[in-house]
């Protein structure tokens, strides 16, 4: 089974997205979506899926949409190192049209 790994501003993004989601939505929300997310991040560390943008973007970085955000990440030995988690309404239209 993959791993998956945070960056630093990946971590920062988290943080973000547990802060927003705890005011908008409260603590049990907040926890259920954040692990749905985590298990996103563990089963794209385990296979090979994602979306490849690095034509368009970033080069070698995927992302796969999860609930109202995306998941960006670059593939590594272990499994994934996630690099950013950006909510869907700060991504380019091009990329925000695109689905799995």
């Amino acid at each position: 089974m993959g791993q998956f790994r945070l960056t630093d501003e990946a971590k920062e993004d988290l943080k973000e997205v547990k802060a927003h989601s705890l005011t908008r939505w409260g603590a049990v929300i907040t926890q259920a979506y954040l692990q749905g997310m985590r298990v996103t991040m563990q089963m794209l560390a385990s296979h090979q899926v994602g979306i490849d943008v690095s034509n368009e973007t970033w080069p070698g970085v995927f992302y796969w949409p999860y609930e109202s955000h995306y998941l960006c990440f670059l593939r590594v030995p272990e499994g994934i190192q996630v690099i950013a988690i950006i909510h869907q309404s700060r991504l380019p239209k091009a990329v925000k049209k695109r689905q799995p």
